[in-house]
């Protein structure tokens, strides 16, 4: 006649792993039940297999709440939009030669496209006046993106190493991403607008 005995061992490195082990024992070896039990390759536990249980328990319990954690996240999707738009000449004042570049109705203009892609998570901005610096953070920010979702863009502050009179700047949704930095990667032609590239991270994960 024989009992089995049930003792769990866990190993940490170099990952976590469980393993459940039962030993038959006859009645003649019971007083097994009253020593310590070692398990040779990872001696974690080297209890009683009464306390086994008692610390082994909340343990795995803790490690099964992480790993469904990291589960629904192994298992997140999400569907990113993004808007490059040549908003060319924006800022700028009417000329006699173009009587229509300082016109109001370009910010409607933005404002009926951005809401038809239904508020982008990321807007780029292309060539628009590189004066004065705060066109893009202070005039578009709150005449045209606020007005598209209120509170929903931070703006990345443009570059003009070029010196050249048309810039390009960043709108991104700043409850989906954070903000890392931004690095100028051609600038050397004063022609054309700086080549950037703006640096974002995911906030989303559950």
């Amino acid at each position: 006649m024989g009992e089995t005995i049930p003792f769990f061992c866990a190993a940490l490195v170099p990952l976590l792993h469980f393993c459940y082990l039962q030993q038959k024992v006859s009645t003649t070896n019971y007083e097994l039940r009253k020593k310590e039990i070692h398990y040779p390759y990872f001696p974690l536990f080297s209890l009683p297999h009464n306390q086994i249980m008692k610390y082994f328990v909340p343990f795995l319990a803790l490690v099964l709440l992480n790993a469904e954690r990291l589960a629904a996240q192994q298992n997140f999707t999400d569907t990113v939009s993004v808007l490059a738009y040549n908003i060319n000449n924006y800022g700028f004042a009417s000329s006699k030669s173009c009587p229509l570049e300082g016109s109001p109705l370009k910010k409607a203009y933005m404002r009926t496209i951005l809401q038809y892609e239904n508020a982008p998570d990321i807007v780029s901005f292309e060539k628009y006046a590189a004066t004065p610096k705060n066109l893009a953070s202070d005039t578009m920010q709150k005449q045209i993106m606020d007005s598209v979702c209120a509170g929903c863009y931070a703006n990345v502050a443009y570059t003009n190493v070029s010196g050249y009179g048309k810039v390009n700047t960043l709108f991104y949704n700043k409850n989906k991403f954070g903000y890392l930095g931004t690095a100028t990667i051609y600038g050397a032609d004063n022609s054309i607008s700086d080549i950037d590239m703006h640096k974002l991270y995911y906030l989303k994960f559950p």
